[in-house]
């Protein structure tokens, strides 16, 4: 299937934002089916320079558990998978809007009032405040907030 060799390709060349930014809905849903590896799990994190316990928070999953992925190369389940590859989306996205990962990070800590008041950050933890957020990002993009 044509899905799983971008992942490895995109593994391989070390551009997992990329790849995963490149998804479409239909994409990204296939792509939470099969499950991502853990060693994609850990170049999202290191990509995306989250803390563990946002990591934690974002996933609905103990540390450890993520820790456990990652040593084990294991395939991670399909909700984390998805929020994995959805967090990786909103990051690279983030970045093309803002311009530098520092104001990125300064959007997505601060209160929107777009948001009622609520930081992007704190809407990570659902695949709806994901999504959310990405409808966001999109908005601001275009000027339209």
């Amino acid at each position: 299937m044509p899905i799983v060799k971008k992942t490895i390709t995109a593994r391989k060349a070390g551009h997992i934002l990329v790849w995963a930014s490149s998804l479409s809905p239909m994409q990204v849903i296939e792509e939470s089916k099969h499950g991502i590896r853990g060693r994609d799990l850990k170049e999202i994190q290191e990509k995306t320079n989250f803390s563990n316990e946002d990591w934690s928070r974002f996933l609905q999953v103990a540390w450890r558990t993520i820790q456990r992925y990652r040593k084990e190369n294991s395939l991670i389940d399909s909700a984390s998978s998805e929020r994995a590859i959805l967090v990786a989306q909103i990051a690279e996205r983030g970045r093309d809007v803002f311009g530098s990962e520092d104001k990125f990070r300064m959007w997505l800590d601060a209160p929107s009032f777009a948001l009622g008041g609520v930081s992007p950050n704190g809407l990570l933890d659902t695949t709806t405040g994901m999504n959310i957020v990405k409808a966001e990002l999109t908005r601001i993009e275009y000027g339209v907030y």
